[in-house]
């Protein structure tokens, strides 16, 4: 999932021109790739403070994750968005990153299961995860209404809308039921909604030569 998604991102981003709806669905790709190593990490590292280590960064990667899926909806064919309508997305990244250092992340070290604790941070950043998913949803509807004469774009905009709440609703699901649960084998199903995201982009570049590249199947 982590190389398709990256390649993908990567070969839209040079084929469209290097436009900025594929440049942040390179930054969410790498977002996402980060936050899977990191995960991979926990899963196989031994010693306490390098599992330690990556338990008090991963929050950065999840916020990126959904900041930069929110972007990407937003100035998904939308030329006329400036760049600084996007600027409050910045402030859970900050927020964030400025607490990752404290209890309030991590708030210890289970030796026992040799994992990290999590702190009352958390409990914000999986609001802020919720939020974003209906903040999408938002951005699709709100399009929806002021557009209806744009007839192809609006459609590849609702396939994008869809994909990309799938991909987050489940991310931030499986995620949430491992962190209340303490059962985190079910981490490893949230990137499947990534591998559901590519798929309703991929079909949206075949049906309508989205990005401007053109594809041919038989």
């Amino acid at each position: 999932i982590l190389i398709v998604s990256l390649a993908l991102s990567f070969y839209i981003y040079i084929k469209s021109g290097r436009s900025r709806e594929s440049l942040f669905l390179l930054l969410l790709a790498g977002a996402f790739s980060f936050w899977v190593f990191d995960t991979l990490i926990l899963w196989t590292a031994a010693p306490a403070h390098v599992v330690m280590f990556w338990w008090q960064i991963i929050g950065i990667f999840e916020v990126l994750i959904f900041t930069l899926g929110i972007a990407f909806v937003w100035s998904f064919n939308n030329p006329s968005l400036k760049i600084g309508s996007l600027a409050p997305l910045s402030l859970p990244v900050i927020v964030v990153s400025l607490f990752l250092p404290t209890t309030f992340n991590i708030s210890g070290f289970d030796i026992d299961n040799c994992e990290g604790i999590i702190g009352i941070l958390w409990n914000l950043i999986y609001a802020f995860e919720i939020v974003s998913i209906f903040l999408i949803a938002g951005i699709g509807i709100q399009r929806y209404r002021t557009s209806k004469k744009s007839g192809a774009p609006l459609t590849r905009l609702s396939y994008i809308t869809t994909g990309m709440c799938i991909f987050l609703g489940t991310f931030a699901m499986t995620n949430m039921t491992g962190d209340f649960t303490k059962i985190y084998q079910i981490d490893l199903v949230g990137p499947v909604g990534m591998v559901i995201f590519f798929t309703y982009l991929g079909y949206i570049m075949l049906r309508f030569k989205t990005f401007g590249i053109k594809l041919f199947v038989s």
